[in-house]
């Protein structure tokens, strides 16, 4: 067949950001403490398969012989414990950061800059100029030592060096021992490594929204370094029965194509070489990182699909074919599994024009074809090695090329930078070196070994496709192939061997200009009501190719759930709990995947059911008429004690009651949390029976007493007593009391907890030194009505109608300070005639209360009722319970 066209020309090299890399590498080397921790020179298998393979279109590995059974290393390959390091505070050399008084002259600061050699603050770091870095030739101790004391000056400090703390601390990434993920600015370094951990440190550790798969042996799924990065099926779940329809039964976790089951491991702690050459691939491009576990792969976060057609003695082109033609149509049939690369860690068949074309339908969906040159120490360009000499961008048979060339040849390279001894090359035919001598990584039963071959090599590049896709979610499989090539890093030992003449560099893709920063729209901070639907929208940011948000369930401003793409789109709809309360941010992308440099800003979102602080009550606050209100921990401790000051004190409306400042955190009389409740579970209304349940702190059985208060007007509280509650013990307890909602849009409940001498005596507002006050404001909507809406012709009026309104109405009366009405025939019932009278007296008793708030009462249809004329309709019931719900 033809030579494939020559790739990217040899990579970009990083000039000034790469000496700073270096500079400040050499910074944690100079300023860390030592580390204790070991390391044996790497196992020198070499994956040594003699002569070309007759091309008899079944594949050997590339892959050395099985090692011995492997948990940790043995023998001469044992590493030794990670010991504890610890590294210092890093501080920017010949600068230090200097704050003025305010009113600081001229000549004070003057004298200051001159201590230090200063001419001209470096920089003006706060709008009043109080704040200046200043440049020195000077120490950094010396500086600080030599403006200590001087006129004008409130403090002065080093120019604290923070980095991203996305980097690796599981142990054979920090003792030396995964070179193949080091680089030049990393630490431990190696220049010859992939750049995997700087991209780590830059906070890019991949994506559970990213998909590869491996095409080789089977993977196992119950490593722990391994486990949570494996795709579980989730169209598919284990019933015997094929959900999905592909023609695989309950294939959770992939498919086995060698023994035709979904059990995609069949290695056992009697054979740990079973699958092992599976599952040293599959950690290569996605251990898990950052978890203190052995290694790290090129993605810490991922998700791995195993297609395995390699068994013990190899596999076949037909499985090979079919393991891809599973993948292909998993990407077909649920596109949300974004399946971006599969890695192909074998060779050694002869040209088939079947796989061949199953590869070319795998580009066309956008999966690249990541393959090992081979481990012959051969010319590929002279002497094809199949499946790495394949390209996309040809015909084969009856299928058409694609529009790119999807795949992507892998050599090795050592730790050194030189060629590997036993990889293959090729000018025109091999595109890439990547790291494939000494390669440590995952083996089954827990264990973790040493390999060379092409076949390592090759993870490594489909680990940086993956990363690069998370980074950049929004390109192509052709721009992400043309990324990975035209990033190389120039190697003397690849040129004239490779069609870049270089070596994965995962540091020298092109960061580009930051998109800008961007308003934030809706919702801003505040509740989100019992509805389970919420658009998030935000503004344009120039240089953005791409949007994410985060919906989040965590109070500390970082991420912990996935970030979600939504394209160029700059709103989306998400799907809240009414229970739950929420925060959410979104970030700007610009097309190499950097992230705006301010990250966008959290909101937070609240249900029903949550409270927020109000700054304008200055108590916590539920709005929208749930079923609970709960102040969370908006109320933990009291104002003033020692130790724990309770958050926006004093938490009463308006300030009103101020707290004891006498007492110690969690020992005294202090209140953590209230929370209100209705017992049927429904929401909040007029009529319904709520409990107050407060979270105290109890110092002393006879002298505490909790006082337990509501109004209904929480604008204008007028707090009536619910209850007075005795603790039962000390420390930690939940104390409630029961009473019925009156009616008030925003109603109010106080929990007062006290110390008392004597005979107690409640108040709405105490005056101890002990005590501490607290309020919840909340949402009262109203109850539904039977038969909602009445529909003419449809429903009779009834009784019940009629005694609802009643309820109603003079739960109304009573919440204005006017006397229950009385009513003609007190006990309705079902067999009670409904007359003009009963409608009447409604209205009559519902007009005292809008003229008592004075609002403008409300037109009836019928407005003047004839006994015995009039009848009663469902348009008259309707009225009136609109006019209700008004003053609700």
């Amino acid at each position: 067949m033809a030579a494939r066209p020559l790739g990217p020309s040899a990579a970009r090299r990083r000039g000034a950001r790469r000496a700073l890399v270096r500079l400040t590498a050499a910074a944690v080397l100079a300023l860390a403490s030592a580390t204790g921790s070991g390391q044996g020179p790497a196992s020198s298998r070499t994956a040594d398969i003699g002569a070309q393979v007759p091309q008899t279109g079944q594949p050997s590995h590339l892959w050395p012989p099985r090692p011995a059974p492997a948990g940790t290393l043995a023998g001469r390959f044992q590493l030794e414990p990670l010991r504890t390091t610890t590294t210092a505070p890093q501080a920017a050399p010949n600068q230090i950061l200097v704050q003025f008084l305010p009113g600081a002259s001229a000549a004070e600061r003057a004298v200051v800059r001159s201590a230090v050699g200063a001419v001209e603050p470096a920089a003006v770091l706060s709008q009043d100029s109080s704040l200046e870095l200043l440049p020195t030739a000077q120490p950094v101790t010396e500086a600080l030592a030599a403006v200590d004391g001087l006129p004008g000056v409130e403090f002065a400090e080093p120019n604290w060096i923070v980095r991203h703390q996305a980097t690796s601390n599981d142990p054979y990434y920090t003792n030396g021992s995964l070179w193949g993920m080091y680089g030049d600015g990393t630490s431990p370094s190696n220049p010859f490594g992939s750049e995997a951990g700087e991209r780590w440190a830059q906070g890019h550790t991949g994506s559970n929204s990213v998909y590869v798969a491996v095409i080789d042996e089977g993977i196992d799924v119950n490593h722990p370094d391994l486990a949570a990065n494996i795709w579980t099926n989730p169209f598919d779940p284990v019933d015997g029965v094929d959900n999905d329809g592909n023609g695989r039964i309950d294939d959770t976790h992939g498919w086995d194509f060698f023994n035709n089951d979904r059990t995609v491991y069949d290695g056992s702690a009697g054979s740990p070489g079973t699958d092992a050459h599976g599952t040293h691939v599959a950690g290569t491009i996605g251990a898990r990182g950052g978890n203190g576990v052995g290694v790290a792969g090129v993605n810490w976060n991922i998700r791995l699909i195993s297609a395995k057609f390699l068994g013990p003695t190899g596999g076949f082109t037909s499985g090979a074919i079919q393991a891809l033609s599973y993948v292909i149509d998993l990407k077909a049939r649920h596109p949300a599994l974004n399946i971006v690369a599969t890695n192909n860690s074998w060779g050694g068949g002869g040209y088939s024009v079947s796989l061949h074309q199953a590869i070319i339908r795998a580009a066309k969906a956008g999966i690249l074809f990541v393959a090992a040159a081979g481990n012959s120490a051969s010319n590929n360009d002279s002497l094809p090695r199949y499946p790495s000499n394949y390209a996309t961008n040809v015909s084969a048979g009856s299928e058409s090329a694609a529009s790119y060339d999807a795949v992507i040849a892998v050599a090795a390279i050592t730790s050194s930078g030189a060629l590997s001894s036993f990889s293959n090359y090729g000018q025109s035919s091999v595109d890439i070196g990547a790291p494939g001598s000494g390669i440590l990584s995952t083996t089954p039963q827990n264990g973790y070994s040493s390999y060379n071959g092409t076949s390592m090599a090759t993870p490594h590049v489909t680990g940086a496709v993956a990363l690069y896709k998370a980074m950049q979610p929004g390109v192509g499989a052709e721009q992400v192939r043309s990324a990975i090539l035209s990033a190389v890093a120039a190697t003397s030992s690849l040129s004239g061997r490779t069609t870049t003449g270089g070596r994965l560099n995962l540091g020298n893709l092109s960061a580009g200009p930051l998109p800008s920063s961007f308003s934030k729209l809706a919702p801003s901070n505040g509740t989100v009501g019992l509805g389970t639907s919420v658009m998030l929208s935000w503004g344009t940011s120039s240089g953005a190719t791409s949007y994410e948000y985060c919906l989040d369930q965590t109070a500390d401003n970082d991420c912990a759930a996935a970030w979600i793409s939504t394209g160029s789109a700059t709103s989306t709809i998400v799907t809240v709990q009414a229970a739950s309360a929420y925060s959410w941010q979104v970030r700007a992308l610009n097309q190499n995947g950097s992230v705006n440099a301010d990250g966008g800003v959290w909101w937070s979102l609240a249900s029903a059911g949550a409270a927020m602080y109000s700054s304008i009550l200055k108590a916590p606050q539920c709005s929208g008429p749930g079923g609970f209100c709960d102040s969370g921990f908006l109320l933990n401790g009291r104002d003033g004690i020692a130790g724990g000051p309770e958050p926006n004190q004093p938490n009463t409306i308006s300030s009103s009651c101020p707290d004891g400042t006498n007492g110690q955190y969690h020992i005294d009389e202090s209140i953590d949390r209230l929370r209100v409740e209705t017992l049927d579970g429904g929401a909040f209304a007029p009529s319904k029976p709520v409990r107050i349940t407060a979270t105290v702190w109890v110092w002393g059985v006879a002298n505490n007493r909790l006082d337990l208060w509501a109004a209904p007007d929480a604008n204008s509280p007028a707090f009536a007593l619910v209850g007075s509650v005795s603790p039962p013990g000390t420390g930690l307890r939940e104390l409630s009391a029961t009473y019925t909602l009156p009616a008030g849009e925003s109603q109010a409940v106080r929990a007062v907890f006290r110390y008392f001498i004597g005979t107690p005596s409640p108040s709405v507002c105490t005056l101890g030194s002990y005590d501490d006050h607290d309020d919840l404001v909340f949402s009262v909507g109203y109850a539904s009505f039977t038969d909602d809406p009445l529909i003419p012709g449809s429903h009779l009026v009834r009784a019940v109608h009629l005694q609802e309104l009643r309820t109603r109405i003079n739960a109304l009366r009573a919440s204005n300070g006017l006397s229950a009405a009385s009513w003609t025939d007190p006990g309705l019932g079902v067999g009670t005639i409904i007359r003009a009278a009963h409608l009447a007296e409604l209205r009559e008793a519902l007009h005292a209360v809008y003229v008592a708030i004075a609002r403008v009462p409300p037109t009836y249809t019928d407005a003047t009722l004839a006994p015995g004329f009039t009848l009663i309709k469902a348009a008259h019931i309707t009225e009136l319970r609109s006019a209700v719900v008004a003053l609700e």
